[in-house]
């Protein structure tokens, strides 16, 4: 097995999402990593794309759900596939 030097470092990226980018906890991690700041996406783009998911999967959400949770949400992409997630659990539970 190869042993890797401790000062190398990794290869891969390491992705990491926070709503503070200023949060005291980060102050280390920010000096290190490269930001990218990303817009909020559009309500109607978002909910095309949560409406799209739900017809490929064929998952039995109607239009008015998908609606709520993108308001919900406040058009927060992790969040919205989060609650789409629990509506679908949920929907299959009370059909049992």
């Amino acid at each position: 097995m190869k042993r890797r030097n401790v000062n190398q470092g990794i290869q891969r990226p390491i992705i990491c999402i926070c709503n503070d980018l200023y949060a005291k906890q980060l102050s280390l991690l920010r000096k290190e990593a490269l930001v990218y700041n990303l817009k909020k996406i559009d309500e109607k783009k978002l909910f095309d794309l949560l409406y799209s998911i739900t017809k490929k999967e064929n998952l039995p959400i109607d239009k008015t759900t998908i609606k709520n949770i993108c308001e919900l949400c406040n058009s927060d992409i992790r969040s919205c596939l989060l609650c789409l997630q629990f509506a679908v659990i949920c929907n299959r539970r009370s059909e049992e």
